[in-house]
């Protein structure tokens, strides 16, 4: 399963750097935060991002459940 950390640094949108900041601060806060929220916070992607790499999460995780998967181009 994609990772939202993972999603986000191959769409180009952060460094893999600035996942393992935003990783580091969350195991600080014992999940009290989720990664998005941080990276929010850091100011590294905005919550436009955000959501459009959850939809894409969300889509994935579907593909994998029911097996509906992307038609190939």
């Amino acid at each position: 399963m994609a990772r939202i950390g993972e999603l986000l640094v191959e769409s180009g949108f952060i460094a893999e750097k600035q996942v393992i900041e935003a990783l580091d601060i969350q195991s600080q806060t014992v999940g009290q935060k989720k990664l998005g929220e941080i990276l929010i916070e850091l100011g590294y992607i905005d919550r436009a991002q955000l959501s459009q790499m959850l939809d894409e999460q969300a889509a994935i995780r579907t593909w994998y459940r029911f097996g509906d998967y992307p038609p190939i181009p």
